[in-house]
């Protein structure tokens, strides 16, 4: 069953007719005025959304009616709803193109000129915090633990498991606290390269890839178990990905904080310059037990290499 749907007026895409890709976007109508000086001078005149374009193949016995159905809606040049995923348009077909080569197999590729973009904006995207990155990748890496089924690694990731459960926050974690959890990490990371070098050797031992010219007979023992450690190699993969990022997440807390001399202003624009986001100025406040973002005479701050994630709102 595809897991999109994609619908042009009352007619429902199916199967082989919904493309791997539809490409939306466009682009900005602008004015460009050349300065004396080469300065530019640029007004933003409004959007242009480009042509809506994709591919497919229409099957089964009613192919050739449904191929005539979208022709039908290409005539007719109504405006028609086009929605897929959250993105949603008013169209009219400029172009369809069927290919018969079959009663019951008729690829087909079609352009649509969008009336309008219906789609809700995004105007603000969360940026996600060191916290919830960690958070995300543990509970990715656990899952690929649990497939590699290795009673040494399953041992070796409950005690960094417990590690970094022991962290309330790794934003301004203290080096000590930090050692622990990269202790932990560097013991999994050890076992995972093992158990790499072991299904490697695995496969080739059953597959006969590593006696070069030959041809072994291969029994079905043989080939489960190199199916077995196949598996396992893809999750060893995908674990020693997670583990490097979660390595790099905790080190970049063991970053020196910057000190910064201010007279006057105030935490949201110190925040804004240090993270890119004025919501950040709670991590500097915490960080220097202050209550309110407007400095007051002159403060020599410490300033957190990374934020947290508490979207400006100060814990208690």
């Amino acid at each position: 069953m595809p897991d999109t749907t994609l619908q042009l007026g009352d007619f429902i895409f199916r199967d082989m007719e919904i493309p791997e890709e539809i490409i939306f976007g466009g682009q900005q109508r602008l004015a460009v005025h050349e300065l004396i000086g080469g300065g530019r001078q640029v007004d933003a005149l409004g959007r242009r959304e480009k042509d809506l374009d994709w591919n497919g193949l229409i099957q089964g016995p009613d192919a050739m009616d449904r191929a005539l159905h979208l022709d039908y809606l290409r005539v007719q040049g109504n405006a028609l709803s086009l929605t897929w995923g959250r993105l949603a348009y008013s169209v009219t077909i400029e172009e369809f193109h069927p290919a018969y080569q079959r009663f019951y197999q008729i690829p087909y590729r079609i352009r649509c000129i969008v009336v309008d973009n219906l789609s809700a904006p995004v105007p603000q995207v969360q940026n996600t915090g060191l916290d919830d990155q960690i958070s995300a990748d543990m509970t990715t890496a656990t899952a690929q633990v649990a497939v590699v089924n290795d009673s040494v690694l399953t041992g070796l990731w409950g005690t960094f498991q417990t590690a970094v459960a022991g962290v309330a926050s790794f934003v301004n974690l203290a080096a000590s606290a930090a050692a622990v959890v990269t202790q932990s990490l560097a013991a999994v990371q050890a076992r995972v390269i093992a158990l790499q070098v072991t299904a490697e050797a695995a496969i080739g031992a059953n597959t006969g890839i590593a006696a070069a010219g030959t041809l072994p007979l291969v029994t079905s023992a043989a080939i489960a178990a190199a199916i077995t450690a196949m598996n396992q190699m893809q999750a060893l993969v995908s674990l020693a990905g997670m583990l490097g990022r979660i390595q790099a997440n905790v080190g970049a807390v063991s970053q020196t904080s910057a000190l910064v001399l201010m007279a006057g202003g105030d935490l949201f624009s110190l925040a804004a310059a240090t993270y890119g986001q004025a919501q950040a100025w709670s991590t500097i406040a915490a960080a220097n037990a202050l209550v309110d973002p407007v400095i007051q005479g002159i403060a020599n701050l410490t300033v957190p290499s990374v934020s947290d994630t508490n979207d400006g709102v100060l814990e208690s």
